[in-house]
């Protein structure tokens, strides 16, 4: 559920809101600001979600049992850190930077500019790690 959260605020939701111009998509804010290097980590995004979709699906549908479940977690578990890291390092120099522009004094944030897919994409994010941390606590839980 939060692998397709996270591809569904990726892809259809805008990451960004700016006020008298318009809302953007994270696949769009990569091609327009190309040259910044943090952006591009949003590029990690749209393969955790797909990983964290495909091993979610099979974890639920085919129950593999042995040292596959646990190695599965971990992955789910690793891709959801990506996310949330590829999201909150662009936000946190493009708060860098408008606290050094002095917009910040007018209450300016870079949260400010943050739109439904930004926050949708973290919550997904947390749901697929939330799940995969119940999946290892189940494997250690006797039965």
């Amino acid at each position: 559920m939060g692998g397709l959260l996270a591809a569904l605020a990726y892809w259809v939701m805008p990451v960004a809101t700016i006020p008298l111009v318009g809302s953007v998509t994270a696949p769009a804010l990569i091609e327009e600001a190309s040259d910044t290097a943090s952006l591009g980590l949003l590029r990690i995004v749209p393969v955790a979600a797909i990983v964290t979709i495909l091993l979610g699906f099979w974890l639920l549908l085919a129950r593999p049992s042995g040292r596959f479940r646990p190695v599965a977690a971990v992955v789910v578990l690793l891709c959801s850190l990506l996310t949330v890291v590829a999201y909150l390092i662009p936000l946190g120099r493009i708060d860098n930077a408008i606290t050094s522009s002095g917009a910040s004094e007018l209450g300016i944030r870079a949260t400010t500019f943050t739109g439904a897919g930004f926050w949708l994409a973290i919550i997904g994010a947390v749901v697929a790690a939330i799940g995969a941390i119940v999946e290892l606590s189940s494997l250690r839980a006797p039965a």
